[in-house]
């Protein structure tokens, strides 16, 4: 997983993308993402998803987007957990060309 933010507006933009290596003999059934405002901490609320609760094929990868205001979180951290692997926890970087509104 790799998990980006920048901002738009006075909105934050986190663009989430989940890959199941080619070398993988299982399917990553059901994968629900959040975004929290630390490592473990409460889930930012609201937040609009281009898609959630995703099923990946090895070799399979797909790229969505979560929108939310940005005093929610200034170092927000990606969840993704499913039901056939454990959850894990990434920070969302910033963008590498983000630009401020």
């Amino acid at each position: 997983m790799r998990a980006t933010t920048r901002r738009d507006g006075d909105d934050n933009v986190t663009t989430i993308t989940l890959t199941v290596p080619e070398s993988s003999k299982a399917v990553a059934l059901f994968q629900h993402l959040s975004v929290r405002q630390s490592d473990h901490g409460e889930a930012v609320l609201p937040i609009l998803w281009s898609g959630n609760d995703i099923t990946l094929w090895p070799g399979e990868s797909v790229t969505v987007t979560a929108r939310y205001a940005a005093k929610a979180s200034p170092a927000p951290v990606v969840e993704v957990s499913g039901w056939n692997v454990p959850a894990q926890h990434v920070p969302a970087a910033p963008a590498a060309n983000a630009n401020s509104h």
